[in-house]
């Protein structure tokens, strides 16, 4: 099938794109280049009318549909083949804890909209990159560090691990952020931090304050799927043809918590060694 695009060059038609997936290592501001999975959760309606193909492995949590396919270096893509739905909702994580987990939600480009510009009259070709999501993946606590700065910690809420909590580092006497972590189910985070704050080197160490986030009460783990409680976050569809902001932003950053979640009034403080990495033998409460 032959399309014309929005360059006005014809151009042959294999497959259309409904979402790519373009991962971020937060920490390197590059393509994530370590194994990730991105799968898709399915609503009730797409669930009864699955394949039997669709499951995949036979301990897949409920709902959890098929991989999208994967590209390689952090690129995922689910195609117009078959049923799509309104809203898509992608789980992204990695098995090693290298990053930690998101789950992400956006309206996609409908197969009419997609396919408008062989239309007569032709409609507006939508751009590949007005598909694309990139969020980025905060470092989890097996991502390898060697010769930065950064804090390994564990947050609870009284006795239990604090799940999927957000970290924010600012140098204690400018107040500037420094540094920014998501926490996992089990309450660690690993943060790396970023910048000095206002005071130039030489500097052997660095004082921050800890601000935590959280949605308190934390709702019930699902023993059959550990990321059932980690909080949806919800994307428009980006413009066509995309601005800057569609395509990098805090929220894809990760910088804004998802609605819901609260601000701990315990703010630990710390003095961190420059170039090393800093591992209290003691977890941080969170203090509603």
């Amino acid at each position: 099938m032959i399309t014309v695009t929005g360059t006005g060059v014809p151009v042959t038609v294999l497959h259309r794109l409904a979402l790519g997936v373009e991962a971020i290592d937060a920490a390197t501001a590059a393509r994530a280049q370590y194994p990730l999975v991105a799968e898709r959760e399915l609503p009730a309606d797409l669930w009864e009318q699955r394949p039997g193909r669709m499951r995949t492995w036979p301990t897949a949590p409920p709902r959890v549909g098929p991989r999208l396919i994967d590209g390689l270096g952090g690129r995922f893509r689910l195609l117009h083949d078959g049923p799509i739905g309104s809203q898509v909702t992608v789980r992204l994580f990695d098995h090693d804890r290298r990053c930690v987990p998101r789950r992400l939600q956006v309206p996609p480009w409908t197969m009419a909209e997609v396919g408008a510009s062989e239309q007569d009259p032709p409609g507006p070709y939508v751009r590949v990159l007005s598909r694309v999501l990139r969020p980025w993946l905060s470092p989890g606590m097996a991502y390898p560090v060697s010769g930065v700065t950064a804090i390994r910690a564990r947050l609870v809420l009284g006795t239990a691990p604090l799940r999927w909590a957000r970290v924010t580092a600012v140098e204690t006497q400018s107040q500037m952020v420094v540094g920014r972590a998501h926490g996992d189910e089990r309450g660690e985070f690993l943060l790396l931090i970023s910048g000095r704050g206002t005071i130039p080197p030489p500097r052997d160490s660095i004082d921050v304050t800890l601000r935590i986030r959280a949605r308190v009460p934390q709702p019930e783990p699902d023993p059959r799927d550990p990321l059932a409680d980690l909080p949806i976050e919800v994307f428009p569809r980006s413009a066509n043809p995309p601005t800057a902001a569609d395509l990098d932003n805090p929220r894809l950053r990760g910088q804004q918590p998802p609605p819901g979640y609260r601000l701990s009034s315990g703010r630990p403080q710390l003095r961190i060694p420059i170039g090393s990495l800093y591992a209290p033998g003691v977890p941080y409460p969170f203090i509603p």
